[in-house]
């Protein structure tokens, strides 16, 4: 392998020259370095004294003396592991030093930014380097390597890359000769050109080249240095290659604004054309790089129809390109649609067109554009436009009067930060450091209605989803409706192997507005369901109307009812001490805290006020308006109930506080034989009196006993009161017992005039004391009955009317005078 360069001769080997010329003797070339420089290459500088990073030192193989004026060394080295001290591994290249007999420094080539060359371990890497010696005779210096070559050397034979088709050249002359030769001079298949302006120009020599100097004249190029001119356009066949020693002293510049290079027709289809190493200048002024050219035609620089696999990595620099029309496209390059393929271009630098200022139409391509823009108001392609399936790096391409950006049509790849774009858009930060991604709506301040926004655009150019910033919110924002069987909405998804292609659902939130959580869901601070101003961690609301309501669903699929759903209260710590769950078709309230513990329900009706009301301890106790309940049922405060049931098994008792009464506090019915000596009870019978306490059961009868009496008097169902025969004294009032249990029968039509209201009161017994509620014989329905006064009689009143006249009943009514019940006692 070959590689064409041009050296810097340094400030020391100058002054070894002129030491040499003056002293009578001759400098000696005797080796030449290779180094891999510093990362992304650097400027070389006459003031260097060495390589920045050599790798490998070897002696010249060859050299002669070439041009016509002799005052130009071509030399030759072979880089490989036969000679010197050679790493042990490949490495690239990125500079090169030629050094004299004593050591000295002579030349040096670096490259600013690409590698020379890569050497691979075991290969022959072939150096070639012209040197123009300025102001001194060449006969100074002496060539001597392993062939011992001494200066003066015979003139150069060309024999560098000759072949039957390969040209070489050196100057104007020899460049006119190959393409200045009419409009669209034709260079014919599998020619190799080898471009080496060796031939210095002075003013006044347009015809041999242009001179440099940066400026707009015909004689300056884009970096001031001396240039071929193109005086026609030309046009390449298949295989052609066009070779530069490299882009910054090679250079070609057009004389006149239209002229371009053409790359394959519909006629001659071309493949496999190879340009390197040189810079082609169309002198358009493009970023005050110099020049005042401008074309009208698409493609500033080069014109592709059918060309495959072509590789246009010369530099293509300062081409402009506009029309009325505002239809000039490609200010670099310009491809018809569709016919040209695998395109690679990397150099395509400071060019302009009405649209696409650095390429147009590129297919399957591979392109890197730099600082290129388009002109026509709302152009969209400062960089490109109309690329399909294509690789793009954009580099500062911005427009003039146009939507800044680039045209990204029919599937092609744009790299920010890459050149190996992985989709449409790749952004990368490279190797080191975060990747920002800025959306800047408005750079003046002065409208804060222009908002930043990523537009979501489906097929058919539906704009249905968008995320933007709009009154300093993030909003993201969904519209499509359904279709098919899709609905819109928003959806998040996750996955756990870096395989985006595994995320499932977490979160939907349906086009209604809907929120369903498939997974687990954690969020900070204030989330808000239906409102945009959370007070609290989560606030669910309805908004202006409807209910609102929570829905915790543990089971879809209906095939395991031991799926629960519960709501689990965490503390401090992490500790689940407390839930509210459905658990076997039951809601269920647990607590389980190991301190204090328990469940409390409280009330108020002053905000902040609350009080416990209910309360169940961590043992079960239940206390109602206290939190300190001793029994299995502590109530402070007075209790109503419509009926009171005991459990009938054995040992059951109903212990009822009575309070105000003396030593008399506590009625207690039931079987508990060791419940307070002498207090033996037995079980309450239909038409039995229940009064302030039963004391004895004796002789199948009940007794009262008056709190500060010692007397007794037996209560019995039969209408009387008998007398015991301990009693020494019999209770009457007014010759009447106080009170007398009566029978009615249906069709009776009973007076009750012995039992006036306004002396007695009434109550029916049977069941519960002041209803009775008794069945009609093979009916399966119940009346109800009460006592009721009416017209200063008492009557027995029907809640239903499920009786006739006819109807068989019996109904008991205990009379009790008012002057006993209103004393509480006898």
């Amino acid at each position: 392998m070959s590689v064409i360069i041009q050296p810097l001769i340094t400030k020391a080997g100058i002054t070894a020259m002129i030491n040499a010329q003056e002293n009578g003797f001759k400098v000696k070339i005797t080796h030449v370095g290779v180094g891999d420089g510093v990362p992304g290459g650097y400027k070389a500088l006459d003031t260097q004294a060495s390589l920045k990073s050599e790798l490998h030192r070897v002696e010249v193989s060859g050299g002669e003396l070439i041009g016509s004026k002799h005052n130009q060394l071509h030399i030759t080295a072979i880089v490989n592991e036969r000679s010197g001290n050679p790493p042990n591994h490949n490495y690239d290249i990125y500079e090169v030093g030629f050094y004299l007999s004593d050591g000295t420094l002579f030349a040096i080539y670096a490259s600013e930014q690409d590698k020379i060359a890569q050497k691979v371990l075991g290969t022959d890497f072939l150096l070639a380097f012209d040197i123009t010696l300025s102001g001194v005779s060449a006969d100074a210096v002496v060539i001597d390597g392993d062939s011992n070559l001494a200066l003066p050397l015979p003139v150069a034979r060309d024999n560098l890359l000759l072949g039957e088709n390969t040209v070489k050249i050196h100057t104007q002359y020899q460049f006119d000769q190959l393409f200045n030769q009419g409009d669209k001079t034709v260079v014919e298949e599998n020619t190799t050109i080898v471009l080496s302006p060796i031939q210095g120009t002075k003013e006044g020599e347009i015809s041999c080249g242009a001179w440099g100097g940066v400026g707009d004249e015909a004689h300056n190029s884009y970096n001031g240095r001396p240039a071929y001119i193109l005086k026609n356009s030309i046009v390449l066949r298949s295989g052609v290659c066009i070779i530069g020693f490299n882009p910054y002293d090679t250079v070609v510049i057009k004389s006149s604004a239209d002229i371009k290079v053409f790359v394959g027709s519909m006629d001659h289809p071309v493949d496999g054309v190879l340009l390197e190493g040189w810079s082609f200048d169309g002198r358009g002024g493009v970023n005050s790089l110099g020049g005042t050219l401008v074309g009208s035609g698409s493609g500033g620089a080069f014109y592709l129809d059918h060309a495959d696999h072509c590789q246009l990595n010369c530099h293509v620099i300062n081409h402009k390109i506009h029309n009325d029309n505002n239809t000039a496209l490609g200010g670099g390059i310009y491809a018809v649609r569709g016919e040209n393929r695998y395109l690679q271009a990397q150099y395509i630098i400071s060019n302009s067109a009405d649209n696409g200022g650095g390429v147009a139409n590129a297919l399957l391509a591979n392109l890197t554009i730099t600082d290129c823009q388009a002109t026509k108001a709302g152009a969209v392609g400062s960089g490109a436009v109309g690329g399909e399936l294509s690789n793009y790096h954009f580099v500062g391409c911005v427009g003039d009067s146009a939507v800044k950006g680039v045209s990204n049509q029919d599937g092609s790849r744009i790299g920010v930060g890459t050149i190996s774009p992985q989709g449409a858009l790749h952004i990368s930060s490279a190797k080191n450091g975060s990747c920002d991604v800025i959306l800047e709506a408005d750079t003046d301040n002065n409208n804060e209605a222009d908002t930043p926004s990523i537009l979501f655009r489906q097929d058919g150019g539906f704009d249905r989803s968008n995320i933007k910033q709009a009154d300093n919110e993030l909003i993201i924002s969904n519209a499509a409706e359904r279709y098919q069987d899709r609905v819109g909405g928003i959806i998040f998804k996750t996955a756990n192997d870096q395989n985006i292609d595994n995320a499932v659902e977490r979160m939907n939130i349906s086009a209604e507005g809907k929120v369903s959580v498939k997974e687990s869901l954690s969020v900070g601070n204030s989330v808000g369901i239906g409102t945009d101003n959370p007070k609290a961690n989560l606030h669910i609301s309805s908004g202006d109307a409807g209910d609102c309501k929570l829905i915790l669903e543990s089971d879809t699929d209906d095939n395991n009812e031991g799926d629960n759903a519960s709501i689990i209260f965490r503390q401090d710590g992490g500790y689940d001490s407390s839930s509210i769950r459905q658990a076997d078709n039951a809601l269920e309230l647990v607590n389980h805290a190991t301190i204090r513990g328990g469940i409390t329900l409280k009330t108020t009706a002053e905000l902040g006020k609350d009080k416990e009301r209910f309360h169940i301890t961590a043992g079960g106790n239940v206390g109602v308006g206290t939190v300190t309940p001793s029994h299995l049922l502590d109530v402070n405060g007075d209790v109503v109930a419509k009926r009171l049931g005991l459990n009938t098994g054995t040992n059951t008792s109903l212990h009822l506080n009575v309070a105000g009464y003396g030593s008399m506090k506590r009625l207690h019915v039931g079987d508990d034989q060791s419940e307070d000596k002498g207090l033996n009870q037995g079980h309450i019978k239909d038409g039995d009196v229940l009064a302030d306490r039963f004391v004895d059961k004796k002789n199948g009868n009940y007794y009262v006993q008056p709190s500060s009496r010692s007397n007794f008097v037996d209560v019995v169902s039969n209408g009387h009161v008998a007398q015991n025969s301990n009693i020494t004294n019999s209770l009457t009032m007014n010759n009447r017992t106080p009170i007398e249990i009566v029978r009615f029968k249906s069709g009776e039509n009973r007076d009750t005039s012995d039992w006036p209201p306004g002396e007695w009161n009434a109550v029916i017994t049977g069941f519960d004391t002041g209803v009775a509620d008794i069945q009609e014989d093979g009916s399966g329905r119940f009346m109800g009955v009460q006592m009721l006064i009416s017209n200063g009689q008492w009557y027995i009143y029907s809640l239903l009317h499920t009786h006739h006249d006819g109807a068989d009943w019996e109904v008991d009514v205990m009379f009790i005078r008012k002057e006993m019940s209103s004393r509480r006692n006898f």
